[in-house]
């Protein structure tokens, strides 16, 4: 189990029988070896693995509805992980007041294993924020120089973080989702179409804080 993840306490138990069985199976294997054919009864397969390979190996296609709906709300954590991302402030700024900001934030989430969606949200809202800038004052460079050489970071990660802070501005909820940011960009359009779609309660759950 990868440390972190923010496994539902259903997932958990699951996963935690099925590692009991897999040691009583991998014993009684040894048993067989070296004692030969015993009376020894092998080792019941819990119930509950059964379900455990579809539900924990959907393909990102197979991801969409309620099923998608389902799927993150059972990956979210009680409270949002401590981020050391400051919030962007109120007021506008000079591109040059961005760039200090810019690259604690960046280090904090190279350096920082398993980085919260939370803090990458945090980190788009500085990027956006630092991009409108940049598009309103005169620069001699392009913005992909500028984040190359103020911030140390490829405009195509930046503009992924920004993609998926403008995706979920308006959805709080997902500031306590417990998946990685690869994945979130990975489900990106389905969750897009998600929250977009008419008729369904999906949007407004995730405009709850």
């Amino acid at each position: 189990m990868a440390q972190g993840y923010a496994w539902s306490q259903e997932d958990r138990q699951i996963i935690t029988e099925y590692k009991e069985w897999l040691k009583s199976e991998w014993d009684r294997v040894e048993s067989l070896e070296k004692f030969g054919p015993t009376d020894e009864p092998w080792p019941k397969r819990p119930k509950g693995v059964k379900s455990l390979y579809p539900r924990f190996c959907e393909t990102r296609d197979s991801l969409t509805g309620q099923r998608l709906h389902d799927y993150l709300v059972a990956r979210r954590v009680d409270h949002r992980r401590m981020c050391l991302i400051d919030n962007p402030p109120q007021g506008r700024l000079s591109l040059e007041n961005f760039k200090t900001p810019l690259q604690r934030g960046w280090r904090t989430l190279k350096h920082r294993d398993g980085s919260s969606l939370y803090c990458y949200l945090l980190f788009g809202q500085w990027l956006n924020q630092a991009f409108a800038q940049f598009m309103i004052e005169e620069n001699s460079g392009t913005w992909k120089e500028w984040l190359a050489q103020s911030v140390g970071i490829s405009e195509a990660e930046g503009r992924k973080i920004r993609e998926i802070e403008r995706l979920l501005r308006d959805y709080p909820g997902f500031k306590k989702l417990g998946l990685p940011f690869s994945e979130v960009y990975k489900l990106r359009k389905q969750i897009g179409a998600l929250l977009e779609a008419n008729g369904q309660p999906w949007a407004d759950y995730w405009r709850q804080a």
